[in-house]
């Protein structure tokens, strides 16, 4: 671990999602108490998002050991798996978690900023609580999912920059060139780091991931209850001075974010173009899919049972008729692609792909069509996945 010097110090900042990828990471869904029919839809569906983003980029799936085996048999072992039919290779990882979300505790991987140094790079591992502490958190027995980014970037043989600010890295995104878009319902809410203020908070992104500008947004989509309120679901940088907005016209949540957007202007002193994403129709938890969840089965990864939660379910529970919190602007960014979420709704799910596809016309704008599976367990492809850039050598720091 790097100690006495933070990232920005020695010119590095978080790149912004486009930039050239060395490897997707993505988390397995397998706890009872989240997933209904102990995850196997969930799984399928993550199998389909993996098929997906292997066509463009590597991808490491990890999961727990009790799960290993089956996880290769839908991923890698069988003639028809992603890994063995995509263009880019597939590998399954043994590394447990609490839950699958890497995007909220995976490293954040950050590179130079100027071209003598762009090879290089390190992680930066914040502190992670699981969505809110003693206050309104997903589940109380975290411990695995703390050690999710120190493992990957030992994995990788990376420096890792500790941060004891407690961050989800769907709780921010960033143009890699200086600007970092969030929502004050999350990273000013209390039960994240109550102690700091919002000053405090501008100050620890720029030191560790080069923020030198935050556009604060209000508010995150209704119904995103789970992350209270992640800018993932919301606008997300789709290039410099360019994002794509969750729209619904009607909702004053999506009015309050654009009319923020219309006046910022970015690190460089741009404006900012926003790309309207039509919002799905409200989507809301139906009655035959709460009694598939297991809510008082313990996670089997904890062997501790001495730690808080960890000795039964103590998961968020689920109720028929809650609002899903369906963004299209929750999709993965892969090397010279997007992969998007669909939830089987032919008409909306085409208007939100046409969009982004006219947004970005160089690119694939490629839907998965099982997405709600994957948002039944409260978030979608972009809180499951982390890129990591092309790296070409740590950062000298010895």
């Amino acid at each position: 671990m790097i100690e006495g010097v933070c990232p920005f110090d020695l010119g590095l900042r978080q790149p912004g999602e486009w930039a050239s990828h060395a490897n997707c990471w993505i988390g397995w869904p397998e706890r009872p108490d989240n997933w209904r029919l102990g995850a196997a839809p969930a799984q399928r569906a993550v199998a389909q998002v993996v098929a997906a983003i292997a066509e463009l980029e590597p991808v490491t799936v990890v999961c727990s050991a009790s799960a290993f085996i089956q996880a290769c048999a839908l991923l890698v072992d069988h003639p028809s798996s992603p890994g063995q039919c995509a263009q880019y290779p597939v590998r399954v990882v043994e590394l447990s978690t609490d839950d699958c979300w890497l995007r909220d505790t995976g490293a954040v991987f950050v590179c130079g900023a100027e071209p003598e140094n762009a090879a290089q790079g390190a992680g930066v591992h914040f502190d992670f609580n699981a969505w809110g502490g003693a206050q309104g958190n997903c589940y109380a027995a975290c411990s695995l999912d703390q050690l999710v980014a120190k493992k990957m970037l030992l994995l990788e043989r990376l420096p890792r920059f500790w941060c004891p600010m407690v961050l989800e890295g769907g709780s921010i995104s960033v143009d890699g060139e200086g600007t970092a878009l969030t929502t004050a319902e999350c990273l000013l809410n209390p039960n994240r780091n109550p102690t700091y203020s919002q000053n405090d908070i501008e100050k620890q992104l720029r030191a560790y991931l080069g923020i030198t500008k935050v556009i604060w947004l209000p508010y995150g989509i209704e119904g995103d209850v789970d992350t209270s309120g992640h800018v993932d679901n919301m606008a997300v940088f789709i290039a410099p001075a360019k994002v794509a907005l969750h729209w619904d016209p009607a909702d004053h949540r999506c009015q309050a974010a654009h009319r923020v957007l219309a006046q910022s202007v970015d690190a460089l002193g741009r404006s900012l173009e926003v790309v309207l994403v039509p919002a799905p129709p409200a989507l809301y938890r139906q009655p035959d899919e709460v009694p598939q969840v297991q809510p008082h089965q313990p996670h089997p990864e904890h062997a501790d049972t001495s730690e808080p939660g960890a000795s039964d379910s103590d998961s968020y529970q689920r109720r028929a008729g809650e609002r899903l919190a369906a963004s299209y602007v929750n999709f993965y960014r892969a090397n010279g692609g997007i992969i998007m979420p669909g939830f089987g709704l032919p008409e909306s799910d085409e208007a939100a792909r046409a969009a982004l596809q006219k947004a970005l016309p160089q690119i694939q704008v490629v839907q998965v069509p099982v997405a709600r599976e994957i948002l039944l367990g409260g978030g979608n492809i972009h809180c499951l996945t982390q890129q990591q850039p092309v790296i070409s050598e740590p950062i000298p720091w010895r």
